[in-house]
């Protein structure tokens, strides 16, 4: 099964959203647990290695929100449950080799695919401060 695969992370320097198609810890600087190199290549806009914040990385689901941005672990977005009748907060998360969405109360996994992607808005990641959240 072949996927395109893309990640993203915050920059070390300045706090900014990257994104790339690879991620190393050893790259350049050995094994610093305060940074990971993640090769923001010329298709996403960068300029090769760049170090981020290693809490910060995660891995796009191969799955877009209704409005085509594509959805990354630890991205948060609003859905609809069908056993509840109102959109709920939802996160996603990479456990056991599957990309899953949970309830912020963490007792309610749902595989990403339960949704149709014109069911999913993307509304931030568990990064965002409050203020880049408004």
């Amino acid at each position: 099964m072949n996927r395109e695969t893309a990640y993203r992370g915050k920059r070390v320097d300045n706090g900014e959203w990257v994104y790339g198609a690879g991620v190393s810890r050893e790259i350049f600087s050995g094994n610093n647990p305060n940074h990971i190199w993640l090769f923001n290549s010329p298709e996403y806009g960068g300029e090769g290695w760049v170090a981020v914040i290693p809490s910060t990385v995660g891995e796009w689901t191969g799955r877009k929100d209704m409005h085509g941005d594509k959805l990354y672990e630890d991205d948060k977005f609003l859905a609809q449950d069908e056993d509840e009748p109102k959109e709920e907060t939802w996160v996603i998360k990479f456990i056991d080799g599957c990309f899953i969405a949970d309830r912020k109360n963490g007792n309610y996994p749902l595989k990403m695919d339960y949704w149709a992607e014109s069911e999913i808005h993307k509304i931030g990641t568990i990064h965002d401060t409050e203020e880049q959240a408004k």
